[in-house]
């Protein structure tokens, strides 16, 4: 686990949300559910999808659109063991949620822009532009997809 990363997040206290269209998932990256890892791509209204300690929730919408601009790519394992599972690339102000080591009290969620190290999370500028989905689940929940815990909503 690369600790530096977590300090320059834990200086920031970014808990604005964050402009439409500036978050999303790739289209390519699976969201745990009960029938096991599914692509955004192929999620609908009506699938259940697995949430932080709370079980499953029923999805009610499913947006999809082009996105061009600046997106942060994190390298696997940046962020802990399989966290990410593999390279991921998210919209600057998608928010994800960091735990720390077995005890720590700094836990919190932050956008992704404000983990970029220059290192293992950097500025990536798509060479065309990518397919984002937006989830909708009634209300902001935190959701498992491409080894990561992600804030929806």
């Amino acid at each position: 686990m690369r600790l530096s990363v977590f300090g320059a997040a834990l200086r920031w206290s970014s808990r604005a949300p964050a402009p439409q269209g500036e978050v999303g998932i790739l289209s390519s990256v699976a969201f745990y559910t009960e029938q096991g890892p599914i692509p955004a791509c192929l999620l609908s209204p009506g699938d259940r999808v697995i949430r932080r300690g709370q079980g499953p929730v029923t999805i009610r919408q499913v947006e999809s659109f082009a996105h061009t601009g600046r997106m942060v790519r994190i390298a696997p394992d940046a962020l802990g063991r399989a966290r990410p599972e593999d390279f991921l690339v998210l919209p600057p102000d998608q928010r994800l949620r960091l735990r720390m080591a077995a005890g720590a009290d700094r836990d919190g969620i932050f956008a992704v822009r404000d983990l970029v190290d220059g290192d293992t999370i950097r500025w990536y500028e798509p060479p065309e532009p990518v397919q984002l989905v937006q989830l909708d689940f009634g209300g902001p929940e935190i959701v498992h997809a491409g080894g990561l815990e992600l804030e929806i909503g």
